[in-house]
């Protein structure tokens, strides 16, 4: 194992850029940093029997392409969108229609006008109405 990190370390003459070092005691070139280097994985860690990192990534790919054939059945169904068949009577395009609704707060509930275009809520404010809050909403 000690020959594996040592053949790991590039020669002095095989750098072409800046050295990089991992701590003070690196740069140093302690002795008991390199007796830390050399324990720092337990004895045959790097030598796996039977399987090698290139194999375990070849099994780990055919995985993933797998497990990718069967998840093409779990797809959102398709809906197109349609206008009306009849049209409603409140809905005019182009024209808001207003409801008054509340929002439930830690207190009581706050009053509220929501603006609705084709039926969809676009803006929600305070009802002016109601005095209490002077037609002011909170930031929820």
């Amino acid at each position: 194992m000690n020959q594996l990190l040592h053949d790991a370390q590039p020669k002095a003459a095989d750098q072409s850029g800046p050295r990089y070092w991992r701590s003070l005691d690196d740069l140093a070139g302690t002795p008991g940093f390199r007796d830390w280097v050399e324990r720092e994985f337990p004895q045959g860690a790097s030598e796996l029997t039977g399987v090698n990192r290139r194999h375990f990534l070849k099994i780990m790919a055919a995985s993933f392409a797998l497990a990718g054939f069967g998840m093409a059945g779990c797809r959102r169904p398709e809906r197109k969108i349609l206008p009306y068949s009849r049209q409603p009577e409140q809905i005019v395009p182009g024209v808001p229609l207003y409801y008054s609704s509340s929002l439930p707060d830690t207190h009581d509930n706050l009053p509220l006008i929501v603006e609705t275009h084709e039926a969809r809520p676009t803006k929600i404010e305070g009802n002016p109405s109601y005095q209490l809050y002077g037609g002011a909403t909170d930031a929820f």
